[in-house]
């Protein structure tokens, strides 16, 4: 019998990835996630109304041949909804996209998914620093292993369209189940890390927003270097 071995790219267990988050790199590691998404908003046009309609999340990838942005596609349905009963107005973060409308690629209500075609121009505008994922293809995770998540909840937005603040969420978390459709996973209070630097959220904490986030994978090969890898964009969460 020839010798076994970890095949290349194999998840992260649970136990390695709490090391990481554990270590003095978590802060790199969170800033995977903050540079690889961003807010999308949206509110009228009416001078009078500096009220937020409503926000998801939008996670930035470089594939081999374009730039694009990915969202659920619920969030695309509401923003184009709110646009066909008045003047609306979409941003990420203080770029303004008066054409996003024309910049959709392709939506699935089945899949829960859009696509929008991104350019450099756009996220020069973003006024962040965004580092779209580029680990191509998406790697799903498998089940029991460490997972990665972001998005930004609408109850961590502060202010009006004239200056608003988000929030970002974060969680090292186990996928529990994957399919080709469906990835799932479970926040559990009893799993929460003792020395986590940033503390976890509050029972019943309303995660409305983070539709569109990225669902990272993290890898490691055979030489035990760990990397990262799109796993899928979120577009359900439990509060």
């Amino acid at each position: 019998m020839g010798q076994l071995r970890k095949p290349t790219g194999h998840p992260i267990s649970p136990e390695k990835a709490k090391e990481l988050f554990a270590s003095p790199l978590a802060d790199v590691y969170r800033s995977i996630l903050r540079t690889s998404c961003a807010p999308l908003f949206w509110y009228a046009r009416d001078r009078h109304q500096l009220g937020i309609h409503n926000n998801g999340t939008v996670t930035f990838l470089k594939t081999p041949d374009r730039l694009i942005g990915v969202t659920a596609a619920h969030v695309i349905r509401g923003y184009l909804a709110a646009a066909d009963s008045e003047k609306i107005v979409a941003q990420i973060y203080d770029a303004r996209i008066d054409d996003l409308k024309n910049r959709i690629i392709s939506v699935s209500d089945r899949l829960d998914i859009a696509t929008f075609a991104v350019d450099n121009d756009l996220l020069r505008k973003v006024g962040k620093e965004i580092i779209p994922l580029e680990n191509w293809p998406p790697r799903p995770p498998q089940e029991g292993c460490g997972i990665m998540l972001a998005g930004f909840p609408a109850v961590e937005r502060r202010g009006d369209r004239r200056v608003v603040e988000f929030g970002l969420f974060t969680a090292l978390v186990i996928a529990r189940t994957v399919t080709d459709l469906q990835i799932t996973w479970l926040i559990e209070p009893d799993a929460q890390l003792p020395n986590a630097s940033i503390p976890p959220p509050p029972p019943r904490y309303g995660m409305g927003g983070i539709s569109g986030g990225p669902l990272v994978t993290w890898l490691e090969s055979d030489n035990y270097i760990a990397t990262f890898a799109l796993g899928g964009i979120i577009n359900e969460h439990p509060n």
